[in-house]
Parts: structure tokens; sequence; C-alpha cells
């Protein structure tokens, strides 16, 4: 490796007692798999160019507290020199299990994080949290935890489709809660994969 780039610590994999399928969902005994097994980076690693710097942005599923699963992510600056973490954190403000993320950047630096969430008090459903290039805190989300599309059946392909066309929307300033109103249909939703 050219580079080893320090981080905060945390736990990578969410304990499933060897399984995959391992977080809970409302009205059944099914489990979801949690995709932390992997222990790497989900989806993709979006880039940003700003002429001043440059910024990558991916997440991880993660264990965030004790048998809760999280979104840990990441803001990477100056990828082609000497990287380091500008900023990283991990989603998980509540008792709700939230996993297999989608991190964006939009133009002027906001970021969002498109991701699954479940319990045993909630279908699956997709959410977004994000923050402003101004915040304060650098490292924490805002609570956009808002609902954005659930189901009683899960349908991994449309989650992991839909929260692809969330990131994508936004990093072209699309709004996001308009994309996910108009993404009800499943052949749209598929379509939209193209923004």
């Amino acid at each position: 490796l050219a580079h080893t780039i320090p981080i905060a610590e945390f736990d990578t994999i969410y304990p499933c007692g060897g399984g995959r399928a391992c977080l809970p969902q409302l009205g059944t005994t099914s489990r979801i798999d949690v995709q932390s097994y992997r222990q790497r980076m989900l989806n993709r690693l979006a880039y940003r160019n700003f002429g001043t710097h440059q910024s990558l942005v991916s997440n991880q599923s993660v264990e965030a507290a004790a048998s809760i699963a999280g979104i840990r992510w990441w803001e990477v600056r100056n990828p082609s020199g000497t990287p380091v973490v500008h900023q990283e954190g991990t989603y998980a403000p509540d008792a709700a299990h939230r996993w297999m993320g989608s991190a964006a950047m939009d133009t002027v630096g906001n970021i969002a994080v498109g991701y699954s969430v479940s319990s045993t008090s909630i279908f699956p459903s997709v959410r977004y949290a994000g923050r402003l290039a101004g915040d304060d805190g650098p490292g924490q989300l805002d609570d956009l935890d808002v609902v954005g599309f659930h189901r009683r059946e899960v349908d991994i392909d449309e989650f992991f489709c839909l929260r692809v066309v969330v990131a994508r929307a936004f990093e072209h300033g699309l709004g996001v809660a308009a994309v996910l109103h108009q993404a009800t249909d499943k052949r749209l939703r598929r379509a939209r994969i193209a923004i």
C-alpha cells in the first residue's frame, strides 16, 4: 500500500453468530443480511474535485453500539497526494438497525447517506441522513432520518436501487424528496439508476 490512513476505532462486524441474516424486521421472524461481514466499504467510493481540494466519500455497515447496526461514513481529502480523513462518523441515532448505505457529495460539499433501516417495530425502509458543508461538528450527520420508502416484504434489489437513485440524484442537485416521491414504481426505480 502506498498510504495508510489513520481512522478512529469502530467495530466493523455486526455479531450475527456465524450467519449473515440477523437483522430483525416488523411482522416476521425472517432476518435480513446485515452486509458487515465483508468488512469493506459498500456500493462505491464517490469522488468530487472542488479545485481547491478533492474529496472521496464512502460508508460501511458496522456495529454502532451493542447489537445495533449502523452506518460508518468517511470523507477523505487529498486522495491523489497524501490522503487524510477530513471527517468521519457512525450514524445510529436510536435502536433501529441501519445498514447497506450509499454516500454522496454534491457540488458544494453537502453530504447525504441513503441506507436501509429496520427493527422489530419498523418495516424495512430506505431513509437518508446528511449534513451541509458549513455545518458545525465535523463527523455528525444531521437528523434527516426521514422515511423515504418502506415495504412489508423485503426485496433487497429494490432497496439497493432506490439508495443508488437517492445518492445520484443528490449529487446532481435534484431534490431527494421529489425523487423518492416519484420512485414508487419498481420499473421507475430501476430506470432512474442511470441518473
